[in-house]
């Protein structure tokens, strides 16, 4: 009769009917006591499922009541499911959880666990997106709460199990590092748990998520996660084949396997009790199985009588959970048929009650309400954070005295090098002649001394140098001087390259003078402070507001200090160092048996290198056997004593100049140091270093348990980075190439840069993402390692993209994304330019005007770099025209400028830095100075920077003129092809003339 109709009033008419046929049993169980013989839960325990389950249902039934007439926004429900309540019952409240969203039975049981709860006022809430919402504010109908240890997940399916996965990697390490707090009070010995639907487990993510799991626990890595699928048999309308779900996850390696009848509380009860135990135990993933029911359809607008005949229907409502927990208690004699209904009507009129109470409850009120917690900036407490780290940092020891060689090792220092000072144009030519510089034509540096000639000419360092990625030092790469003592190329040039002299195996670059412009070409040296404060709410310069409350605009001061250095690079100082294996103990898996009671002692718990599968019943070795001997530098966290121990001895602001690389491997350094909690991980960043050699040697100042190499997968590189930000970590994941980030992008955008406005802050994931990106790596790769997308990072919002071009940049930028993940939780992508990693000129052949000194700590303050500031080259008050830049435009922006100023045209060249948010004040104020813009811009002429840039012009009312030039509407192809589609310098200087033509 009611078989072949799921509406609310049905459903609950059917219970009804069910209750009242069961009878009284004669046999009446202590309540302390089993229910039944083959199970554990109690009579105590199994009435408060019952409670937690009738309360879910009453949830569902009030959540199509409030659709009905408007006033309720979310009707996908968990009828059929409550038999998750007993999951619940079986953990600990301060497990954390991930939930599926048909988990208002497990919700509601683990709210009855924590004193001062209100799951049917936190549901509620939800559904009619009152801002008084416990987790989202009325921005999503969400499970989860701080204090009952639920953490929110999206609608997108599965992409919560990556995460999962990161939260357990850094529970079952986190007594090795020992962070500050993970912040929500997780035991040392908790147990994640994770659920989700059986049309799930097809998704790209859990693939990803289960393939991890399985390859840690293969490889010895603690992971105490207990998977939980809820298998209804339906995707929506989309049937699991007959055995598909079973199969699939009885055959993940390194998962083990549970399984249990989910309509059945007291069944999932002591099969979940039995997966968590041994998971809890041995620190190691499993997957519990339960077969469940889907009654009322997927939501409220699912006619599921359209893809499903009465016949499933029907048996579906012979399984409902709630009425085999009831038929439970009576058979037990712990209840009454008549009893269970009135408890039943009880918790119906509480659940209707506060239905119609959280009516009246203001929703999100306006634009600024919705997105206060979506990304938080404090400005003053980030740059207040750098300056407490650069204090840390100081210490009394003295280094020797070295530099860093192209192989990103510290080698012993020689002689001087050329560097830049404060008002000194950055094109500006070390001579009048190209080439190396005379002692007395050399700049002059504070206290009147000269910085000498290289005594080596010194070349680019092509990431394809020395046979591909990674590559040292490969020599000079030009022909030697000509006649007249201009460099000659080897080849002929090729317009467009970033690197004013790659090797000989590559084309020359094209358009460099054979003499600087006019030494008196005004410019002005980088500070963010340079020009006067500007409108549109740009930050401004000096002291923080009494308040605190608006950012102060650091002055950066580039004054050089030593002149006592070889420059980096110089063929004396860059002796051959081989990568530095990791000598620490790579344990596997251990053995299910008693040796593992020990399981959560004091192990290895490294990320180790994968070992040879062991031949069919070979023995493994324990993995709790004894720790092998560390390094006696590192403390039990992976830290070295002290910063000289870090550097060994040799700090590199004793370095001398260092290129884009080299200073990101020693901000990286000097970051590990001042966050113990800090970690780095990604596809080959330990053992090898880093494909372009950036964090070499990282591993060996700070140990496997600290910088880590994983295996080969985005999705999950940045779900092991979501996790473990939230359990108080602060991951810094690479990801190898830009390319190689949108099969994984979800992880940024549905699940990083959703967190804290899904949870008005309870929770965030502090992450700094490290990409290698942008094009212009001629010669090697083609569009995978010269990607130039941005618009999909761009456009997530509350995600910062930081894009530095010179070392003088990218180690204050660095420090501030990793201050604003510890202060306000953000999500920071930082895109390195591949091709701008080793260059050391700007004009001419060892010039090193592309190299920066590195600031030692007591500078740090006072070269903060503010997200969202933009940086202004040469700016004087007669300039002609303003060019808008970034990353390898910047390069080649300032080297147009100077052929421009040599006819004459005075150009300011502004490097944006920050790419999301934009410097929107910077941009106005440096256009309107001028009146022309020209935008040059290394994306795509659709979706790429530009367009942001000439958007934030239009809705400024900007009135001057502007102009793109901007790189063509296609993948970068292989080799020369690219210099058809990039933006070359040549193209700039003909978009300036044209600009002032107008």
């Amino acid at each position: 009769m009611l078989s072949s109709v799921t509406t609310p009033q049905d459903l609950d008419e059917r219970f009804r009917a069910e209750l009242a046929g069961l009878v009284t049993t004669t046999v009446i169980r202590a309540v302390d006591e089993p229910v039944r013989d083959d199970t554990a839960l109690t009579g105590a325990q199994a009435r408060a499922l019952y409670d937690a389950q009738s309360t879910s249902r009453h949830l569902d039934l009030a959540a199509r009541w409030l659709r009905s007439f408007d006033a309720g926004y979310y009707t996908i429900g968990s009828s059929g499911h409550e038999g998750n309540a007993a999951v619940a019952a079986a953990l600990r409240p301060t497990d954390p959880a991930l939930l599926h969203y048909r988990s208002g039975g497990f919700y509601c049981m683990r709210a009855g666990q924590v004193a001062g709860s209100d799951p049917i006022r936190d549901v509620l809430r939800g559904v009619v997106a009152s801002a008084r919402e416990p987790i989202a504010g009325g921005r999503h109908k969400v499970f989860g709460h701080a204090d009952l240890h639920v953490i929110p997940t999206t609608s997108t399916i599965a992409s919560h199990l990556p995460r999962a996965v990161g939260i357990a990697y850094a529970l079952g390490r986190g007594r090795r590092l020992n962070p500050p707090a993970n912040g929500h009070g997780w035991p040392a010995d908790a147990v994640v748990v994770c659920s989700f639907g059986d049309a799930s487990i097809n998704h790209a993510a859990a693939t990803a998520a289960f393939n991890t799991a399985g390859w840690c626990d293969h490889v010895g890595i603690k992971l105490p996660l207990l998977f939980v699928c809820e298998d209804n048999g339906l995707g929506i309308s989309v049937r699991s084949p007959e055995g598909w779900v079973t199969a699939a996850l009885q055959s993940r390696p390194g998962l083990r396997y549970y399984a249990a009848d989910g309509t059945d509380s007291a069944a999932t009860y002591d099969k979940t009790a039995e997966a968590a135990a041994w998971v809890r135990r041995y620190r190691r993933p499993a997957i519990l199985h339960l077969t469940t029911v889907r009654l009322m359809g997927h939501a409220g607008a699912d006619a599921e009588m359209a893809y499903r005949s009465p016949v499933e229907i029907a048996a579906d409502l012979a399984r409902d959970p709630l009425v085999h927990t009831a038929r439970l208690l009576v058979d037990a004699g712990v209840a009454t048929p008549a009893e269970l209904m009135a408890r039943y009507d009880e918790l119906g009129w509480d659940v209707r009650r506060v239905a119609e109470e959280v009516l009246g409850e203001p929703r999100l009120a306006n634009a600024s309400e919705v997105t206060a917690p979506l990304a938080p900036r404090r400005p003053v407490r980030v740059s207040r954070a750098v300056s407490d780290s650069a204090t840390a940092l100081m210490d009394d020891e003295d280094g020797d005295v070295a530099a860093i060689g192209d192989d990103l090792e510290f080698t012993r220092a020689g002689g001087a090098a050329p560097r830049m000072t404060a008002g000194q144009p950055l094109w500006a030519s070390s001579g009048a002649a190209a080439g190396p510089a005379s002692p007395s034509s050399a700049p002059e540096l504070p206290g009147g001394r000269h910085s000498a000639p290289p005594s080596h000419p010194t070349a680019e360092v092509s990431p394809t140098s020395g046979g591909g990625p990674g590559g040292g030092y490969a020599g000079p790469a030009s022909a030697p001087p000509a006649a007249d003592g201009s460099p000659t190329a080897a080849l002929p040039a090729t317009p467009g390259s970033p690197t004013s002299g790659p090797p000989a195996a590559l084309p020359a670059t094209h358009g460099s003078p054979t003499s600087g412009p006019p030494a008196a070409l005004p410019a002005t040296h980088g500070s963010p402070t340079s020009a006067p404060p500007v409108a549109l709410g740009s930050p401004t310069s000096g002291p923080p507001a009494a308040d605190g409350s608006a950012a102060a605009g650091p002055s950066v001061s580039q004054t050089s200090t030593s002149s006592a250095l070889v420059p980096a690079g110089s063929a004396e100082a860059l002796p051959h160092v081989s990568d530095i294996s990791d000598s620490s103990d790579n344990s596997a898996s251990a053995a299910d048996s008693a040796a593992d009671s020990a399981a959560d002692s004091a192990a290895d718990e490294e990320w180790p290198d994968p070992e040879p599968v062991s031949p069919a019943g070979a023995a493994r070795p324990d993995r709790d056997a004894p720790e092998p001997a560390r390094d006696s530098r590192l403390n039990g966290n992976g830290q070295p004593p002290t910063r000289a121990a870090a550097f060994n001895g040799r700090l590199p602001e004793r370095a001398g100049p260092l290129t884009l690389a080299q200073t990101i491997n020693a901000t990286l350094t000097d970051a590990m140091l001042a966050y113990p909690q800090m970690v780095v991980f990604g596809e080959d960043v330990a053992a090898k270093g880093g494909v372009y050699g950036v964090t070499k040697g990282l591993r060996d100042r700070f140990g496997a348990t600290r910088v880590f190499d994983t295996l080969l997968d985005e999705t999950s590189i940045l779900g092991l980075g979501l996790g473990a930000g939230i359990a108080g970590l602060l991951p810094v994941p690479e990801i190898q190439y830009l390319a190689y980030l949108h099969n994984a992008e979800d992880q940024l955008r549905g699940e990083a840069a959703t967190m804290q406005f899904f949870s008005q802050g309870a929770f965030h994931n502090p992450m700094v993402v490290r990409v290698a990106g942008l094009a212009y790596q001629l010669g090697f790769g083609g569009h995978f390692h010269n990607d130039n997308a941005l618009a999909v990072l761009r456009d997530i919002p509350g995600l910062v993209v930081a894009a530095p071009a010179r070392a003088e940049d990218a180690a204050p930028m660095l420090r501030t994304c990793l201050a604003s993940a510890v202060v306000d939780g953000s999500v920071c992508v930082f895109l390195e330019p591949i091709a701008l990693y080793h260059t050391r000129d700007l004009h001419t052949e060892t010039d090193n005007w592309w190299l920066s000194d590195y600031a030692p700590p007591s500078e740090w303050s006072a070269i903060h770099v503010p997200i969202g500031r933009a940086r202004t080259y040469a700016s004087g008050p007669n300039d002609d025209l303003t060019i808008i830049t970034f990353g390898n435009g910047v390069r080649l922006s300032l080297r147009a400028a100077a052929r421009l100023a040599g006819e004459g045209i005075a150009c300011r060249v502004v490097d944006l830095r920050w790419l999301s948010p934009l410097p929107v004040g910077d941009i106005i104020k440096q256009s309107s100075d001028t009146g022309r813009v020209l935008v040059v811009d290394e994306t795509r002429r659709s979706g790429g920077v530009g367009e942001g840039i000439i958007a934030a012009l239009v809705d400024a009312g900007y009135v001057g003129v502007a102009r793109r030039v901007a790189a063509v509407d296609s993948f970068v192809p292989l080799g020369p092809a690219a210099n058809h589609v990039l933006v070359s310098e040549e193209q700039i200087v003909q978009g300036a003339r044209s600009l002032l033509a107008r």
